[in-house]
């Protein structure tokens, strides 16, 4: 969470990271794309981001789906080539596909 502190505002992450957290927020679709969102989930599940995300931190455990998805694509957008994706290929070939989805 962004502090202000004096006249600066101390942003707490890297704020590529922050503005790319903000492209995932507006440019994911509305709940009633119901295609796009089943798709999110069954990445979701078959490589076990929740547990993962849970396990990290339990403010996890109650993240909705555009909460995933908003971590995952900016930290994917920073880092494609980061040895982590191996273990999250679904994940990963989610967004790789996405920009084709149409979304």
């Amino acid at each position: 969470m962004p502090r202000l502190s004096g006249e600066a505002i101390e942003w707490g992450q890297d704020r590529r990271y922050m503005v790319l957290k903000a492209i995932a927020y507006m440019a994911s679709p509305p709940p009633s794309n119901h295609e796009f969102w089943a798709t999110w989930s069954r990445a979701v599940t078959a490589d076990g981001l929740r547990t993962a995300a849970s396990s990290v931190n339990a403010r996890w455990d109650e993240a909705t789906e555009l909460d995933l998805l908003i971590e995952m694509f900016a930290a994917f957008a920073l880092d494609q080539g980061h040895p982590n994706w191996s273990r999250r290929p679904a994940i990963r070939a989610f967004m790789e596909d996405w920009p084709k989805c149409g979304t």
